[in-house]
């Protein structure tokens, strides 16, 4: 679903069968909006360098669903383009229990830790290393000594490495039988504007 627009995969998808028949069941029940902010920092190194990070950020989502048991959910993952994600979760986590909000925020919090673990901790030269479709650092002006979580945004200061926002909500379909996905967004982009 990566390739997907917003639009076409989520607003106009969910409502058609089979997902409207999943929502009379109330599942899912909830969605995540995920930006992973900064990818331009990796961009101006050059764009095969910002779309690695892409990639990466999607495989680290990905791979965090799967770990937490939510191999399910991984058909309900949708590129908004950039940075921008939405997951749509299910009531319940696969052991049966409830998604509840401890259940939320320790996924949240494996998601960041994971981008910490897999991108921002590691430098420039062990992430770039030419190996796994990443591009190396041949005829690039950057110092490969550079922890991922010191590149730069080419604007914001502050704003370093590979950062996230996660805002969560429960599914609600608007009167134009999409998501409140412009909502989230507005939440997330009013977080950051706080922090920078």
């Amino acid at each position: 679903h990566f390739a997907e627009d917003a639009e076409r995969g989520i607003s106009e998808a969910f409502p058609q069968e089979p997902a409207r028949e999943r929502a009379r069941q109330n599942h899912p029940s909830r969605i995540m909006y995920v930006e992973f902010g900064n990818l331009r920092g990796f961009n101006d190194i050059s764009h095969p360098h910002g779309n690695a990070v892409l990639k990466e950020c999607a495989d680290v989502m990905l791979d965090t669903l799967k770990a937490a048991g939510f191999s399910d959910t991984l058909d309900d993952v949708y590129h908004l383009g950039g940075g921008q994600f939405i997951i749509l979760l299910p009531n319940q986590k696969p052991d049966g229990s409830w998604l509840d909000g401890g259940s939320l925020h320790q996924l949240e919090t494996d998601l960041y830790k994971a981008v910490d673990d897999r991108i921002n901790n590691k430098t420039l030269a062990e992430y770039f290393n030419g190996q796994n479709g990443k591009p190396g650092l041949e005829n690039v002006v950057v110092d490969p000594n550079m922890k991922m979580g010191d590149v730069p945004h080419p604007t914001w200061e502050k704003e370093r490495g590979v950062d996230m926002l996660i805002e969560t909500d429960a599914i609600y379909i608007n009167e134009r039988g999409g998501f409140q996905i412009d909502r989230l967004q507005k939440r997330a982009a009013s977080r950051r504007a706080s922090v920078s």
